[in-house]
């Protein structure tokens, strides 16, 4: 059964302003360009931070449902086939 968009509404209210900063600041790499997938390389070129940081981020955010494993293909960044990952809409 489809989640309604007011249920979608309601979870990220409540989920958004307990993520740690480190958390938000992935995630919103990913509200910024809503409409496109990142891999981690690519989250961290767009931070400047190391991969190492990201990984587990990216990972905690699938965990509590705020992003999804989209597609498998090639890195901008590595050149290296990699899941990309998007907003869960």
């Amino acid at each position: 059964m489809p989640v309604r968009d007011t249920s979608m509404i309601a979870f990220f209210d409540k989920v958004l302003p307990h993520l740690s900063q480190s958390q938000a600041r992935v995630y919103k790499v990913f509200q910024r360009w809503n409409d496109l997938n990142f891999t981690n390389a690519e989250v961290a070129r767009e931070l400047g931070l190391p991969i190492n940081h990201i990984t587990p981020r990216t990972g905690e955010l699938r965990d509590l449902g705020l992003i999804v494993e989209c597609v498998r293909r090639r890195c901008r960044v590595t050149g290296n086939l990699s899941w990309a990952k998007r907003l869960k809409q």
